[in-house]
């Protein structure tokens, strides 16, 4: 029941709200172990958050992931390993848990609330609006740099969050074309893309995220311009593999399997932290 506890609340994805951190790295506070508390925390609380989404969503769609070839065997209630009435005890146990919250650090609350809603509000109405879709889970991405941000009492940079905003934009579509050409029906919002249109957002998406970024690191410091042939080597190999194989839907997993993409994004950090050390 553990095992299973753990992929219902998918504990793997919380590797997503790891972009909570980049305003530490990038802002210099990397030595500033002062802020590593509240930081820590807000990391938890959002992860907890997003679970308390996936549950929603799993029990929303339950019906639709049956039918889809690889979540019927990544969704323990589509799958009947929790029950219904199993996953809306631990759902209200997480919102107990958020407003235990509240009253010790009640800072990000509002962006905890902002990004369930705003969640609630995709899965129910946005859901099968092409490209809407995309830009609300986008947003996503960016209250999480808002939260990194609050917890470690900086300003979130435009250029930052824009940068992100658009590399979202960019994976997002890449998972979108997979399972266009894997599968449609089981999402009902699939039907309306296409090749095209998918290929254009890749695109677009991809020329945005480089231009900001560059855009970033000339207001930033102006020594990071050596990590744009790693920035460009990530987006075009992550961009050739999941043109090629079926990693594409999962980002996260292809990350860490392929070793030019691990060493590529390792040594963008190795030359992110020392810059800004």
């Amino acid at each position: 029941m553990i095992f299973h506890t753990l992929e219902l609340i998918r504990v793997k994805d919380w590797i997503k709200n790891l972009v909570l951190l980049m305003p530490l790295i990038f802002s210099g506070n990397i030595l500033n172990f002062d802020v590593y508390l509240s930081l820590f925390i807000s990391l938890i609380f959002f992860s907890l958050t997003t679970s308390a989404v996936y549950i929603i969503n799993d029990i929303n769609d339950i019906k639709s992931d049956r039918s889809h070839p690889y979540k019927i065997k990544t969704k323990p209630i589509a799958r009947g390993d929790i029950s219904l009435n199993y996953a809306l005890g631990l759902l209200i146990f997480i919102f107990i848990l958020i407003t235990i919250f509240y009253f010790i650090d009640s800072k990000i609350i509002f962006h905890l609330l902002a990004y369930f809603i705003l969640n609630l509000f995709y899965n129910y109405f946005i859901k099968g609006i092409i490209i809407l879709d995309l830009f609300i889970i986008s947003i996503g991405y960016i209250i999480r740099i808002d939260v990194g941000s609050i917890a470690i009492g900086v300003q979130s940079s435009m250029m930052m969050l824009i940068s992100i905003f658009s590399l979202s934009f960019f994976v997002l579509a890449i998972k979108r074309k997979k399972e266009f050409q894997q599968i449609a029906s089981g999402r009902k919002n699939l039907k309306h893309y296409n090749l095209t249109i998918l290929n254009s957002i890749i695109a677009l998406s991809l020329f945005s995220s480089i231009v900001s970024y560059s855009i970033y690191i000339y207001i930033k410091n102006h020594n990071l311009i050596i990590s744009m042939p790693l920035v460009i080597i990530c987006f075009l190999r992550y961009l050739y593999i999941s043109s090629r194989t079926s990693k594409g839907e999962f980002p996260f997993d292809l990350f860490f399997r392929d070793w030019i993409l691990l060493l590529s994004g390792c040594t963008y950090m190795v030359v992110i932290v020392i810059n800004f050390l």
